[in-house]
């Protein structure tokens, strides 16, 4: 899978797709319930974040319940970490016409991005599965899995 993405005024921006993790749809289709459709959304490729985070707003509209709790240092909580919630989606990278790079039951953090005009982070969870290029000159980088 290969993605080939022009550098915008926000950095490089990687548009996925989100579901609820498999065993949840798995769950819910058992029950007789639908599971919600995936959605895709715009994740800033960052690799100062060691994991990926998703926007409380964006993990909201997959009606999940947290599974743990993690702790998390930005530049604004200092030395000392806070705890967020952790949820487990699945998170589908889309190429160039081709079939999508999944990451099912994926365990993301919750974060608060959505004033700036993303809906998440992906980190070095992901990020290190694959290759990443970035050329500032050129104004695009490539991400290959």
């Amino acid at each position: 899978m290969h993605c080939f993405n022009p550098v915008g005024p926000g950095g490089p921006i990687l548009h996925v797709l989100l579901q609820e993790g498999a065993a949840r749809r798995a769950a819910l289709i058992a029950a007789g319930q639908q599971p919600t459709p995936q959605f895709s959304v715009p994740l800033l490729v960052d690799t100062g974040a060691s994991h990926t985070s998703i926007d409380a707003a964006t993990l909201a509209r997959l009606n999940l319940q947290p599974t743990g709790m993690m702790p998390m240092l930005t530049p604004s909580t200092g030395a000392v970490p806070v705890q967020v919630p952790t949820y487990d989606i699945d998170i589908l990278i889309v190429g160039h016409n081709e079939i999508p790079h999944s990451f099912l039951n994926h365990s993301v953090s919750e974060c608060n991005v959505g004033n700036q005009g993303i809906c998440g982070l992906i980190g070095r969870d992901i990020l290190s599965h694959g290759l990443l290029s970035y050329s500032g000159p050129g104004t695009h980088f490539y991400l290959s899995f």
